[in-house]
């Protein structure tokens, strides 16, 4: 069985990540490591816990000479299993905590290829709500394969509102991941003043926009 300094610094590193994405389950994690990489050795529960336990305590680092591992190695691990711990934390908090600099936690983030996903807006939608919609897409399927062009005389439309009520701004919340997790926040834009623009579609031209 591997030991924990057995591992490759590239291997560290996604077991880093599949930590973050299971929640910080122990044996998730090593489960979703094994079929994510199902080619390479597989870290047990105990190890993948003794990892993460390093990871946090800041130890990972003092393994560099013992394993022969570049800067570059190092500054991989430190960088991205912040960002498993939390996927939520800014470049300039990491930089500030591993005592590295911007350019460098960004250099690293890139080569990694993690974005950082802005959170989206979503409408609320009950149990029952959803399980009306479901239905509809049912009967919408049937439709098509009755008739083709059904939909092409229907009238689609959609609004927007334009309001004062002083909601977040998108671009101050961030989710860093190599993959979109598609971060929703639940918001309520049914009681302030407003101003609504209206536009619609029916085979295929644009009716409208409309402002009231």
């Amino acid at each position: 069985i591997a030991t924990m300094t057995d591992y490759l610094p590239t291997e560290i590193v996604d077991i880093i990540i599949e930590y973050g994405r299971s929640n910080e389950n122990g044996r998730e994690c090593a489960r979703l490591y094994a079929l994510r990489f199902p080619n390479r050795r597989h870290p047990s529960r105990q190890t993948t816990l003794n990892l993460i336990a390093r990871a946090r305590d800041g130890r990972l680092r003092h393994q560099r000479k013992k394993n022969d591992r570049t800067e570059e190695t190092v500054l991989n691990i430190a960088i991205l299993g912040m960002i498993a711990f939390n996927p939520h934390v800014s470049q300039r908090r990491i930089s500030l905590e591993l005592h590295f600099s911007l350019s460098m936690v960004n250099r690293v983030l890139r080569a990694n290829h993690f974005h950082p996903y802005h959170i989206e807006r979503h409408q609320a939608l009950t149990d029952d709500q959803k399980k009306v919609r479901v239905q509809f897409c049912r009967w919408a399927l049937q439709r098509l394969e009755e008739d083709n062009m059904y939909f092409d005389r229907i009238l689609f439309s959609d609004e927007a509102s334009f309001h004062n009520n002083g909601d977040f701004n998108r671009h101050n919340c961030h989710y860093y991941s190599d993959v979109n997790p598609f971060w929703l926040r639940r918001v309520d834009n049914q009681h302030q003043w407003r101003v609504n623009a209206w536009c619609g579609i029916l085979d295929g031209q644009i009716v409208g926009p409309h402002f009231f």
